[in-house]
């Protein structure tokens, strides 16, 4: 008898256009090349043994609820399934806000959380099992914890 799978979940959410990614993309990085782990503008390619369901989605989902609290409502991870094992991560403007090219403030924080994603991902290959909510809290932690000494004097 052949052993049961349970499938990963295919994204339900709103998935973040490929043209504004795009255009994200090129004001962001302009012609900076794709690699074998950066899929296309802000998709980044996983590698086959990660644990998703437990790394990114989390038990009843726990895990990427949390994700999505902590990102807001502008920001969206979405991602891909092949051959039921999750294929990339895509980090994207939730498409019921209307985001043009002069929306500079909402690219940068889409080249933050790229960015924070794709630290997560280099820290889960050194062989650290974090999930990506873990390790956004961490950096969150330690970024808010230096603006305790900024000054408004003016």
């Amino acid at each position: 008898m052949a052993e049961y799978v349970d499938p990963l979940p295919t994204f339900m959410g709103p998935q973040p256009s490929l043209a504004q990614r795009k255009e994200i993309w090129d004001v962001t990085y302009g012609d900076k090349p794709y690699t074998s782990v950066v899929a296309g503008p802000f998709e980044l390619a996983l590698p086959s043994y990660i644990d998703f369901r437990k790394l990114v989605l989390g038990e009843g989902n726990k895990v990427y609820d949390n994700l999505c609290r902590l990102m807001g409502p502008h920001l969206v991870l979405s991602w891909t399934i092949v051959d039921n094992k999750a294929s990339s991560l895509i980090v994207g403007v939730n498409p019921i806000f209307n985001v043009g090219a002069e929306s500079l403030f909402l690219h940068q924080n889409v080249r933050r959380l790229w960015f924070h994603v794709l630290q997560w991902l280099k820290v889960v290959k050194q062989g650290h099992n974090i999930t990506i909510v873990d390790h956004l809290k961490d950096i969150l932690a330690a970024t808010i914890s230096p603006a305790q000494a900024d000054d408004f004097d003016v």
